[in-house]
């Protein structure tokens, strides 16, 4: 079973008080490759947690791969 180009990322931020959100992220860079100042998907994925840095919030973040699967 292949492995599709694109992984993708299951990103969860907790806050205090059950608050916080679940994302699901694809990262997959143009024809002419990364933006400036996120040139590589390790710096997308730092960018996107970043934003949920605070007092009190927790982050985890799992990379899942998808297979295709014969049908």
């Amino acid at each position: 079973m292949a492995e599709t180009p694109y992984p993708y990322y299951r990103m969860q931020a907790s806050g205090p008080d059950e608050t916080g959100y679940s994302l699901i992220i694809q990262v997959a860079q143009g024809a002419g490759g990364g933006l400036e100042g996120l040139p590589s998907e390790a710096d997308v994925i730092a960018a996107v947690r970043s934003i949920f840095d605070g007092d009190g919030v927790s982050t985890t973040l799992t990379r899942c791969a998808v297979e295709s699967t014969p049908l």
